[in-house]
């Protein structure tokens, strides 16, 4: 879903604050848990991944972009899978990236 931000907030359309928008996204990768159990599976269930993005744009050529990203993996075995030194289930990860777009 995206939210023109701007708008919402009644920003001068000419002005400084006339380019904001807040973009969120949520998705999911699922496994069959046979499968992710088979042999040549890899052991995980689930991964959500959520995110959220706020983009300003400055003109018509150039927008500033931050984006930061929630993911979640579960497995599907009582064997935990080693996740940053430590034996787990369940292993989750922020993400938090900076970036300018030049259109052209």
């Amino acid at each position: 879903m995206s939210f023109p931000l701007s708008r919402i907030f009644h920003a001068n359309p000419e002005g400084h604050n006339s380019g904001w928008v807040l973009h969120l996204q949520y998705g999911t990768d699922r496994a069959y848990a046979a499968e992710a159990r088979a042999p040549r599976g890899n052991g995980l269930a689930r991964t959500d991944l959520d995110t959220a993005a706020l983009t300003y744009k400055l003109n018509k050529w150039v927008s500033f972009v931050q984006e930061t990203s929630y993911i979640n993996t579960r497995a599907a075995t009582a064997r935990s899978k080693l996740f940053q030194g430590v034996r787990v289930t369940q292993a989750h990860d922020w993400r938090n990236e900076f970036g300018t777009i030049f259109t052209f």
